[in-house]
């Protein structure tokens, strides 16, 4: 009901060189690896995985949101975000859409993303470059946020994943805003893709759009 201060230090913005894609038979052909995409191989992400969640398990509370990533239903993905602070829970709440309180009881999640903004990665133990991780692993659809405060790569993360399935199925994906003009049949696009880290991008039919 008033003013907001979040603290994000030392990170005011995203660490793309910070960013992993573990590297498993069902799409790792389809991943465009290099300095972006940076591979984590399976057991790297196991002792993360391990790690992060025993350090979930050891806090006083934990902020569950089950929302939707995308508004069209053929292509929007179901995730469930779990993080020990309750304002990057309002951050996720405000930026994807919410579901009809009646269809919570039988959410099922096709992401999940486990946040420990605290939790600090060793990198000869857990294969990352710095204390900071966000790890995507298509294949479990599950996404490990660590060591930075900073809110975006809560979003982010997800649009990493929709940029990555969305051309499978034909659409060629754009992170943008667009207004509708009032009357309809007018759209302005307020914002194009233009962060190449952003992507997992797929080897076909998916760089058009960089």
């Amino acid at each position: 009901m008033g003013p907001f201060v979040g603290i994000t230090k030392p990170h005011t913005g995203r660490s793309p060189n910070d960013k992993f894609v573990v590297k498993e038979p069902s799409s790792e052909k389809d991943v465009d690896w290099g300095k972006v995409n940076q591979p984590m191989t399976e057991a790297q992400f196991d002792t993360l995985l391990t790690d992060m969640k025993a350090y979930l398990n050891a806090r006083d509370e934990l902020f569950v949101q089950d929302l939707y990533c995308g508004a069209h239903t053929s292509h929007r993905l179901s995730v469930r975000y779990v993080t020990p602070n309750a304002w990057h829970g309002a951050f996720v709440r405000n930026m994807f859409i919410r579901p009809e309180l009646e269809s919570l009881a039988s959410f099922a999640p096709n992401f999940t993303v486990l946040h420990a903004p605290e939790l600090h990665a060793d990198p000869a133990r857990h294969g990352t470059r710095t204390s900071t991780f966000i790890v995507l692993h298509l294949a479990r659809r599950m996404i490990m946020i660590g060591g930075t405060r900073y809110a975006g790569e809560l979003k982010k993360s997800m649009f990493t994943v929709m940029n990555y399935l969305m051309p499978r199925d034909g659409v060629l994906s754009m992170h943008c805003s667009a207004n509708i003009g009032p009357k309809g049949g007018h759209c302005v696009v307020l914002r194009s893709l233009r962060h190449r880290q952003d992507h997992a991008l797929r080897r076909s039919g998916a760089r058009a759009h960089r």
